[in-house]
């Protein structure tokens, strides 16, 4: 599939007015596949330590993921992560090194938790989309910049410092949503208590 083919199986779906967010990862996904012949790009992967980025690109020799995408519906207001999108996209952003937030017409490309660029392919008119030409030759640079990229080394204690403090503070926004989701739950709660009787207990050991 390439860009005009993209663009114009994702028109067909969005003049529909029933299609939603995950009503265009296929096109996505056979777009990045076309593009990115020397890598194997996962959709809805399974979870890892930062949440459930929506598409990961990985080595097809390693098996090593490179680039995350998270993608939104279509005309998605926030893909700055400024408002609804902030505490996920923070999130993304301190933990992966490199990622694409889009909304399947503009990409908005983020390295090392900072700004890089964005590519608007096409825009919303009324009830059709329309390719932006002047824009497929950076689209197609950001597709190389994607090819060309490297899974980031840790090489400085500070690099590493900030990885593991960007983990922890996961880990913990993880157990506290767990035991408040425990307390709503009579049975849960029962065992969350149990695991602090424990917990409590072996500390005084």
């Amino acid at each position: 599939m390439n860009i005009e083919q993209y663009i114009k199986a994702i028109n067909e779906q969005f003049r529909t007015g029933i299609a939603r967010e995950h009503s265009y990862r296929p096109m996505l996904q056979q777009l990045l596949d076309e593009q990115l012949p020397s890598f194997v790009v996962t959709n809805e992967p399974a979870r890892i330590d930062c949440g459930a980025p929506d598409f990961i690109i990985s080595s097809e020799k390693t098996n090593t993921p490179v680039f995350y995408i998270e993608a939104k519906d279509i005309d998605d207001r926030d893909l700055d992560g400024r408002k609804e999108n902030k505490e996920q996209f923070s999130r993304y952003k301190k933990s992966l090194d490199h990622i694409i937030f889009t909304d399947y017409l503009d990409f908005h490309l983020y390295e090392n938790g900072e700004w890089v660029k964005n590519v608007r392919l096409a825009e919303v008119h009324g009830d059709k989309i329309c390719l932006c030409k002047e824009s497929i030759d950076d689209f197609n640079a950001l597709i190389g910049h994607i090819a060309t990229t490297k899974p980031a080394a840790i090489t400085s204690a500070k690099r590493l410092a900030e990885q593991m403090a960007a983990k922890a503070r996961i880990l913990s926004s993880t157990i506290n949503n767990a035991f408040s989701l425990a307390e709503e739950n009579e049975d849960a709660y029962g065992q969350t208590n149990n695991y602090r009787h424990n917990l409590m207990r072996s500390d005084r050991c």
